[in-house]
C-alpha cells in the first residue's frame, strides 16, 4: 500500500461496521507521511462522527488537568461526554520504558495493583486512536 492510501484505510476500517478494534502497523523510513496520515485519519472519523477532534497532551493548569489541544478541555469534560469527542493520543515510544506503558504501581491490601495511565482510562470510554510511534 503506498503512503497515500493509508489515510482512507484507517478511515475505512475505522469507520466499517464489522470492525470493533483496528491494530495497524505502519512501516517505513522517516519523512514519509506515517505520521501525518495517521493525524489526518484521526480528523476526518472525527468529521464522519461529528465529534470534535483533540489530541491527548494532558497538562495541569489551574488546579485542573486540562487536555491541551485547539484550546485546552478539561480531562474530566471530556471524560464525562464521551459522545461529543474524538481523541487521539500519540504516544512517543522513544520517551517511555515500556513498564511504564501499564499504570503506576499501587500497594492494596498487601498486593501491588496499577493504577492506570490517563490516556487509558480516557480511551476506555472515548472513541479515538492510539497512536505508538517510535520517533521522536
Amino acid at each position: 500500500m503506498r503512503i497515500s492510501e493509508v489515510k482512507d484505510y484507517i478511515v475505512r476500517r475505522y469507520m466499517s461496521p464489522t470492525a470493533r478494534r483496528v491494530a495497524l502497523l505502519l512501516l517505513g523510513p522517516p519523512g514519509i507521511g506515517k505520521s501525518v496520515s495517521v493525524y489526518d485519519a484521526a480528523e476526518e472519523i472525527a468529521q464522519k462522527l461529528g465529534r470534535q477532534f483533540i489530541t491527548m497532551r494532558l497538562r495541569w493548569r489551574a488546579g485542573r488537568f486540562v487536555i491541551a489541544s485547539d484550546g485546552e478541555r478539561e480531562f474530566f469534560e471530556v471524560l464525562n461526554h464521551p459522545e461529543d469527542f474524538f481523541v487521539l493520543t500519540d504516544i512517543r515510544l522513544s520517551t517511555v520504558a515500556p513498564e511504564d506503558l501499564i499504570g503506576i504501581p499501587r500497594s492494596h491490601e498487601g498486593m501491588s495493583m496499577y493504577e492506570p495511565l490517563a490516556w487509558a482510562v480516557l480511551h476506555s470510554t472515548v472513541p479515538g486512536i492510539i497512536f505508538a510511534d517510535e520517533r521522536r
